[in-house]
């Protein structure tokens, strides 16, 4: 009963009511008199759902906390796989211009002679220490 009285408050707390319309203590007023066999109805928007849900996660907030997790995954995975095919049909229209296409054989044109470049400075790299070590392995002459 505690939890649903905790609910209550949080729910006027929440929606920020004037002071006046928050819960004061009416328990002159409320009555008494009910047949306590009878099935609970609870027309009231504090509890939306139902109250096995309510009583479960209360009684064990694991099962939420795991369910919570996995829906958390899911959206991770969702705003993932949003993303990739955001960038591809960012790809697709840059393909589909024939001006990004010259733009683009251009610059892999580029990235090759410079990696051509990158190349041969390691080759001349590499003979020049070649050569200053057959310089010093020479013995000198008296």
């Amino acid at each position: 009963m505690n939890l649903i009285v905790e609910r209550k408050i949080n729910y006027f707390r929440n929606k920020k009511l004037p002071k006046q319309l928050e819960i004061q203590d009416n328990i002159k007023t409320y009555n008494f008199d009910f047949d306590s066999t009878k099935k609970l109805k609870l027309y009231t928007p504090v509890l939306k759902g139902s109250m096995v849900k309510i009583i479960k996660d209360h009684y064990y907030p694991e099962v939420l906390e795991q369910t919570l997790i996995k829906e958390d995954e899911k959206k991770k995975l969702r705003f993932k796989e949003q993303k990739e095919l955001k960038r591809k049909r960012e790809i697709e229209a840059q393909y589909n211009d024939d001006s990004a296409i010259l733009k683009r054989r251009i610059q892999e044109r580029k990235l090759k002679r410079m990696l051509a470049l990158k190349e041969v400075r390691r080759q001349k790299v590499k003979t020049l220490k070649k050569a200053a070590q057959s310089k010093n392995d020479v013995p000198a002459k008296k």
